[in-house]
């Protein structure tokens, strides 16, 4: 039952994420599959179209344990594909290693943390997704937002009440 309600959560994030709104708001219980799912879209999306991503949490522990190490885990399950990015411990990267002829670039993640507000201006990118967001100030989100060209993810659980609504 409970990898059924997976598959479906997936299934139901993925549409969202293909509708490739500029904004995307994913809210959902602890462990629902939400920052995985995105990671997944976010590696192909790095794979295919070369696209450079900010993955932001509020703390590097959260980002390390986090979609960090989601994306790990996902190119470790990917196999020949996996071995087409490279993982870095320090700083936290992933970069793809193959240069789409579309974009003209090869895609790469940057995990960083925003603890300090104002340090959350961030670089240009293509995605910017935002972990925890209930986490992050309406200023940091905007700050960090300014600079996707294609969008902006963030993923929240459902406890407290904060900008995003």
């Amino acid at each position: 039952m409970s990898e059924q309600l997976t598959i479906s959560m997936n299934a139901h994030i993925t549409r969202y994420l293909e509708s490739r709104q500029s904004l995307m708001a994913l809210q959902g219980a602890r462990r629902a599959g939400k920052t995985y799912t995105v990671c997944q879209w976010l590696l192909l999306n790095m794979y295919n179209d070369g696209d450079v991503v900010i993955f932001a949490s509020m703390t590097s522990e959260q980002g390390r344990k986090g979609a960090y190490e989601d994306c790990k885990t996902i190119l470790k399950s990917w196999g020949g594909l996996g071995d087409t990015f490279d993982v870095l411990k320090s700083p936290m990267e992933i970069r793809c290693k193959r240069n789409n002829t579309t974009s003209g670039r090869s895609g790469i993640a940057y995990f960083s943390s925003f603890q300090d507000p104002e340090t959350a201006k961030g670089g240009a990118c293509d995605w910017v997704f935002i972990n925890e967001a209930n986490k992050f100030t309406k200023q940091q989100y905007l700050d960090l937002a300014a600079n996707a060209r294609k969008g902006v993810i963030v993923d929240y659980n459902p406890n407290t009440h904060f900008w995003i609504e």
